[in-house]
């Protein structure tokens, strides 16, 4: 069964100080903040990463 309390989020992520291209990745997490978590954890401090969730982007503001 899924967890309703999961949203799908997209990521890019580049080494730092490195002209390599980014790695995207999908990942689930509660918000937006246990996202970049999970992408610390794996991938460690030393990257740049440019998170979002489609339906936060999609959102009116």
């Amino acid at each position: 069964m899924e967890d309703k309390s999961l949203c799908t989020y997209q990521a890019i992520i580049w080494p730092k100080d490195s002209s390599a291209p980014g790695e995207r990745i999908t990942l689930l997490a509660r918000n937006l903040e246990d996202a970049s978590a999970q992408v610390q954890a794996q991938f460690g401090e030393n990257v740049v990463v440019s998170l979002w969730n489609e339906e936060d982007a999609d959102a009116a503001r």
